[in-house]
């Protein structure tokens, strides 16, 4: 799962690196722009990847869902089938008009 930074956090977190002790952290403020420009982008390029992936695990959760239920309902006609068949085969048989399925 990708974790999006709120901007009240970003703007921490550039607040931050600018009061390190580090000479070499602190940046410019156009450096710090350009981390905080970096750091959207990657978060919304993980977000778009997220929603396309979830959108195609939908589809196929779709599919099989549609592919599962007809067997399913083709399974019970053959539970029914067999069924009315034992049902006829134990019934007497009828003189004046016989029904073959």
């Amino acid at each position: 799962m990708v974790r999006i930074l709120s901007p009240d956090h970003l703007k921490r977190r550039i607040y931050n690196e600018k009061r390190s002790f580090h000479p070499e952290a602190r940046g410019t403020p156009e450096k710090n722009f350009e981390e905080e420009i970096s750091l959207l982008k990657d978060q919304l390029l993980r977000a778009l990847v997220e929603v396309d992936n979830t959108q195609k695990r939908a589809h196929k959760e779709k599919e099989d869902t549609q592919k599962y239920a007809i067997s399913s309902f083709a399974r019970d006609l053959l539970g029914i089938s067999d069924t009315l068949e034992q049902a006829l085969e134990a019934s007497p048989p009828q003189n004046d008009k016989k029904m073959d399925f």
